[in-house]
């Protein structure tokens, strides 16, 4: 406990010199965050879990649980009471109980018992939030799920399917009630995915911060920033 708590200090102390910062009392291992970010202090975060530059998880009010295999984007918005990455039981066996696939509970069988199933039914499945994501309070994302760029998760909505880019997503279970942008811009995004503003430099923000406020100006910019990489590429 004390070596955890002290490991956790000189992460914290590195994380500092990045602005990033994180109030969790215990930062786990396999755990991966960028620049620029903040993890409140009630965030529970699980093992194998990356977290992109410029994130934040609103967990100074109430709990964010962060399960294994996760992989949250740039510029993610994450309210209080979201749970990501929580896995299925069984539900072809007898009993949907964990001490049919969780070693925890062989003590109290006097060991006698060996679980047959190891962890939950999907406890390996990679959950993936893309960048630019907006998910609000209290809404559930399920484990293996693909939630695109862009999109917006509605508080108190339960995820179950993957969710489209730019998609605006609502209810138990989630379904699409709408698009941020008409199809036309969001194909213009996606076709330049490589240029949007959670990969530039922020040199490159700074100096293009007001075309952040105009989704058309916008466009055309990361249009012409694509036609100059691909002409850069010819004399490569």
């Amino acid at each position: 406990m004390i070596i955890n708590y002290l490991k956790s200090i000189i992460i914290k102390k590195k994380l500092k010199k990045i602005n990033t910062i994180v109030r969790l009392r215990f930062i786990p291992n396999s755990f991966n965050i960028g620049e620029n970010c903040i993890v409140g202090k009630k965030a529970q975060i699980s093992t194998n879990v990356e977290i992109g530059n410029f994130t934040y998880l609103n967990s100074n009010i109430k709990e964010i649980i962060v399960e294994s295999n996760t992989k949250i984007g740039n510029y993610c918005s994450i309210a209080p009471g979201v749970c990501i990455g929580l896995g299925n039981h069984y539900l072809n066996i007898v009993s949907t109980h964990p001490f049919l696939f969780n070693d925890y509970y062989k003590k109290s069988f006097d060991n006698i018992i060996e679980p047959k199933l190891d962890g939950l039914k999907d406890k390996n499945l990679e959950t993936i939030i893309e960048s630019d994501v907006w998910i609000g309070a209290n809404s559930i994302i399920n484990r293996g799920i693909t939630v695109g760029q862009g999109a917006v998760i509605a508080s108190g909505a339960i995820v179950t399917k993957n969710v489209d880019p730019y998609s605006i997503v609502a209810g138990v279970p989630a379904k699409v009630i709408g698009y941020r942008f008409d199809k036309e811009i969001v194909e213009k995004l996606l076709l330049n995915k490589e240029n949007s503003f959670w990969n530039w430099s922020k040199k490159e923000i700074i100096m293009n911060y007001d075309l952040l406020y105009n989704i058309d100006d916008y466009c055309k910019y990361i249009e012409n920033r694509n036609q100059m990489k691909k002409g850069e590429n010819l004399y490569v």
